[in-house]
């Protein structure tokens, strides 16, 4: 679970990490007449969206006075980035920089270890992984922080000691410091920051789960996941297609299909074990926020007896399309091994606008013809 900036940097000042000061609007702020005479800044406006791309980056604005910033601020919010709707901007102070430095912890999977990355300005990245101790993290950036020019060594090495408990008390997957800000007296502060959580570890983090309680527009996807046991991920809000699937990595190769296919995916259901794990009532949720996404046009259900047992999935997606009669996007079915021909039966008998596609290229042409307004 990715974290807002302005909810990253709230955690590590509770830390006690050094960032700029900031404040947060969800809303234009007034100015009056004598607030905008005087210069206040500079101040950095950024827009709060779960993300870190270019768009976001080349989005934020630097104002000088009040006034400028109210600007930034109507010009932001509820502006859309990504496919996200801006619903708050964070307003820092500009800190006045000697020089920057980069460092980031990030889960490694393929060694089960943590990689560490360093850099001071634009020289290359120097990188290691190590076990997942924060004493061996800790180490690890002092040895490579020795290497970097002297204004940064001290700075890196410091926080890679103030940030390396941080990130394992967290369970954090990712943070990453960019720029870690040299200031002119040889102290250093947080510039951009991605913090990563485990969301199966919310329950331990009190803190954690208020945040996601507290920004539903944010992290509205994670609060469904633990309420209903279903993982459904919102991508694209103006998308027209969205996938079902029986386990995470089935769900991102669809999506990776449909993007190859130039189509716009609006969400992905992970709906396989969990799908089976208690009443239909929990599918209807699931249903009810496919209907709330006003533009889809067609739905993806593919799933494979491996990962599901298909005839019991299809019930329990039947029992719950019952419920909702309202419901009438198309969706086009693929399933695959023991059990598919059954399994494709209960959702035909149950749902009128199943189509069922055994090949999964000639069902993603199926969806990409919804997608287009052609018929199926």
């Amino acid at each position: 679970m990715l974290l807002l900036e302005q909810d990253a940097k709230e955690l590590l000042a509770i830390q006690g990490i050094p960032i700029p000061g900031a404040i947060r609007l969800a809303q234009v702020p007034a100015v009056g007449p004598v607030e905008d005479e005087g210069k206040s800044g500079p101040w950095v406006v950024k827009p709060q969206i779960l993300s870190a791309s270019a768009a976001s980056a080349a989005s934020a604005v630097i104002a000088m006075t009040n006034a400028e910033v109210a600007a930034a601020a109507a010009a932001l919010l509820n502006n859309t980035i990504d496919g996200q709707t801006v619903r708050s901007v964070l307003v820092e102070r500009q800190m006045t920089a000697r020089g920057a430095a980069y460092l980031s912890f990030r889960c490694d999977p393929q060694s089960a270890g943590i990689r560490i990355g360093i850099r001071a300005g634009d020289a290359a990245l120097l990188s290691e992984t190590v076990a997942p101790d924060p004493t061996a993290v800790i180490a690890c950036v002092n040895r490579l922080s020795a290497s970097l020019p002297v204004e940064a060594r001290a700075c890196v090495a410091e926080a890679g000691r103030m940030l390396a408990p941080l990130y394992f008390g967290y369970e954090a997957a990712l943070l990453e410091i960019d720029p870690l800000t040299i200031l002119p007296d040889g102290t250093w502060a947080v510039g951009d920051v991605r913090l990563a959580i485990d969301e199966n570890a919310l329950f331990r983090h009190p803190e954690l789960i208020s945040l996601v309680d507290r920004r539903d527009y944010a992290y509205g996807d994670v609060r469904r996941l633990r309420a209903h046991g279903i993982d459904h991920r919102v991508l694209d809000p103006g998308g027209t297609v969205a996938a079902i699937a029986a386990g995470a990595g089935h769900c991102a190769c669809l999506l990776d299909e449909m993007i190859a296919r130039g189509l716009r995916p609006h969400s992905f259901m992970d709906a396989g074990p969990a799908a089976l794990d208690g009443a239909p009532e929990r599918l209807c949720a699931a249903i009810d926020w496919l209907e709330e996404a006003a533009p889809l046009r067609c739905v993806l259900l593919a799933a494979g007896d491996g990962a599901v047992d298909l005839s019991a999935f299809a019930g329990q997606l039947a029992a719950a399309l019952a419920q909702r009669p309202g419901f009438a996007t198309p969706m086009v079915v693929r399933l695959a091994g023991a059990g598919a021909g059954a399994a494709g039966a209960i959702l035909q008998q149950a749902y009128a606008h199943a189509e069922l596609e055994p090949d999964l290229d000639a069902a993603l042409d199926r969806v990409a013809a919804h997608a287009a307004g052609a018929p199926g």
